[in-house]
């Protein structure tokens, strides 16, 4: 594949614009829905955005990966 070539994510996006354009939202919609678990972190249910304390091994998997970095700084102090 040529390096100027889109990826499929390119693809997926451009067509998803162009149908809003055009007017055919049912098509946009399908087509933002393909191309969102590329673009946006899953939400994990009853959990709040960004607070991942509480997520088990495997639920951080889904969402950052198999053996993806885990640890957080502590929060600075003012002394």
């Amino acid at each position: 594949m040529a390096d100027d070539a889109p990826t499929p994510l390119d693809v997926l996006l451009r067509t998803m614009s162009l149908k809003w354009q055009e007017g055919a939202l049912d098509d946009a919609v399908a087509l933002a829905k393909a191309a969102a678990p590329y673009l946006h972190a899953r939400a994990v249910a009853g959990r709040a955005c960004g607070d991942i304390s509480a997520l088990k091994d495997h639920e951080l998997d889904e969402i950052f990966g198999p053996g993806a970095e885990r640890t957080a700084s502590a929060p600075e102090t003012a002394e």
